[in-house]
C-alpha cells in the first residue's frame, strides 16, 4: 500500500507541474533554518524561520529546524517526549512559494511552509 501510495504520489507531482509556469527553488533557501520564535508577535501567525548562523539563539526546550539540499532531501528537527530530539531526513517539494515536507519512510506530509519573504 505505501508504494502504491508512492507512486501515485510520484506521478501527481510530475504530471501537474508545468517547468513553465513554476518558478525555481530559490538558491538561498538551501541551508539550516531554525524557527525564531522570539520575533513573533502573535502566536499562531506566520513562523519566523532564520538561517542557523544568524544570530546565537536562546536556549531552548525545542527549536524547530529544517535543513534543505538542492537534490530535494531535507532533514527536520523532530520533537520526542523524553527531549532527545534528532534531525530526521526528509523530502520536500517546492511550487509557488510552498514547501512541502514529507516523511522519507511513508511520504506522509510532515508541514506545509509558505515563503513569504
Amino acid at each position: 500500500m505505501k508504494i502504491i501510495t508512492l507512486i501515485v504520489l510520484s506521478l501527481l507531482l510530475t504530471s501537474c507541474s508545468s517547468t513553465k509556469d513554476q518558478e525555481p527553488v530559490p538558491a538561498e533557501l538551501f541551508q539550516h533554518w531554525k524557527h525564531s520564535y522570539e520575533e513573533q508577535i502573535t502566536r499562531g501567525q506566520e513562523a519566523i524561520y532564520r538561517p542557523a548562523n544568524f544570530i546565537s539563539f536562546p536556549p531552548s526546550r525545542f527549536r524547530m529546524q529544517y535543513s534543505f539540499s538542492p537534490d530535494g532531501s531535507c532533514r527536520y528537527f523532530k520533537l520526542s517526549p523524553y527531549d532527545a530530539h534528532t534531525m530526521e531526513p526528509c523530502r520536500y517539494t517546492y511550487s509557488n512559494r510552498l514547501i512541502q515536507v514529507f516523511d522519507l519512510n511513508d511520504g506522509t506530509l510532515i508541514k506545509t511552509l509558505n515563503v513569504v519573504t
